[in-house]
This record gives C-alpha cells, sequence and structure tokens, in this order.
C-alpha cells in the first residue's frame, strides 16, 4: 500500500482543498494504485508568500474542514513541517522519500492541481527540476480547466509519472481571496470553508489586519 499527500498553506482551508482530495478518494486513482490513505500536510511558512497565520490555527482548521474524511479513515491532518520546519517544499519531500518519517515511507502520491504542476515545469519553484524528477504526480482537475492545455503541459516535461485526475468540482476562489473578501466585509465568503471552520476563525478572530 501506498500513501499520499497533500501540501498546502491552507490559509485558511476551503472547498476548493476539501474537493480535490474528496476527488482523489472517489476515483479509481484510489485504488489502482493502492493509496491507503491522503496525509494532508499544512506547511509551516511558504518562503514565497508574505506570512502566514500561525500553524496551530491552520492545523487545527485542516481538522475540522476534512473532519468527515478523516473520521472515515481516508486522510490524516499531519503536523510533520512543524516538527521539521524545512524551509522549501523539496526539503520536505526528501524528508519523506529516505523513510525518516516511518508513517509515510518513500512510497508516495503527491496530489496537486494544474496551477502547482505549471509552476513546477515552468521552474517557479526552488528546485523545480528536481522536484519533477523525484515525485509522483496526481493533478487534479475541475470541470473548467482546459484539459488540453494540460495535457500538452504534460507531455512537454515528457514524464510518465504524472496522472490525470478529472473532478467533477469547481472552485473559484483561493485562500488568499478569502482572506482579501472577508477584511473588505464580505462576511459570507466564509461560506467557502465549512460550518466548522467559519466559526473556528470568528472565534478565534482571524484574518482582521
Amino acid at each position: 500500500m501506498s500513501k499520499a499527500i497533500f501540501l498546502g498553506t491552507f490559509d485558511p482551508p476551503h472547498k476548493g482543498h476539501y474537493n480535490c482530495v474528496k476527488s482523489v478518494i472517489e476515483s479509481g486513482v484510489f485504488d489502482k494504485f493502492g493509496i491507503e490513505k491522503i496525509h494532508v500536510i499544512p506547511t509551516i511558512q511558504n518562503p514565497n508568500k508574505t506570512e502566514s497565520t500561525a500553524f496551530k490555527h491552520r492545523y487545527k482548521m485542516c481538522k475540522l474542514m476534512f473532519k468527515d474524511l478523516v473520521n472515515k479513515n481516508k486522510v490524516v491532518i499531519d503536523d510533520i513541517e512543524s516538527k521539521i520546519k524545512n524551509s522549501y517544499t523539496y526539503e520536505l519531500l526528501d524528508y519523506l522519500h529516505n523513510d525518516k518519517y516511518e508513517n509515510i515511507k518513500s512510497d508516495f502520491w503527491w496530489i496537486i492541481t494544474i496551477e502547482t504542476l505549471e509552476e513546477i515545469i515552468n521552474q517557479r519553484w526552488f528546485n523545480s527540476q528536481y522536484i519533477l524528477d523525484t515525485n509522483k504526480f496526481i493533478v487534479v482537475m475541475g470541470p473548467n480547466d482546459d484539459k488540453e492545455y494540460v495535457n500538452n503541459l504534460v507531455k512537454s516535461c515528457k514524464y510518465s509519472h504524472i496522472i490525470q485526475l478529472n473532478s467533477k468540482y469547481n472552485y473559484e476562489y483561493h485562500s488568499s481571496d478569502i482572506r482579501k473578501l472577508y477584511r473588505q466585509g464580505f462576511d459570507k465568503i466564509l461560506d467557502d470553508t465549512n460550518p466548522d471552520v467559519k466559526a473556528y476563525i470568528l472565534d478565534n478572530n482571524l484574518y482582521w489586519l
């Protein structure tokens, strides 16, 4: 059995994140490749972004966002990043590949979006080529995504370890959009998380400048 990982800042986690993971679980890919569980891993701090909300909040919000999938024993909310404190994604991936973390070991798939695939192929991540060379990817595509573009993108890098997965779910916003709109007084945007995450954001007074 293998594992899958889903990385993100999750600031906050939202329906797009949830549906990305749910799509993999509902697909034949989950069983075909013997994926036992998906580890949702909040990152400590993305070096390419401004300072994130405290890890403890993002970790707790992930637990609330994915609670039903955790209860079904399909997902684990993993705090490994808080323990090893890496700066770059390739360092975390190396850590997992080298069997240093017994909960995942070396055989895993990395669930990503088209946006992430594009950024890595276009060398926008630190050590992008190394990341491409040493990882297996499941790319989740929504109904409105340009599948022909993705096909050409995958062909351009000439790798066989990139699986394209069609999802029935679309999502309009990024976490940064949710934070921005909420700060502008558009409280309804928090409905794009879930009721438990929304309550957590309000109770802890998150995302107000």
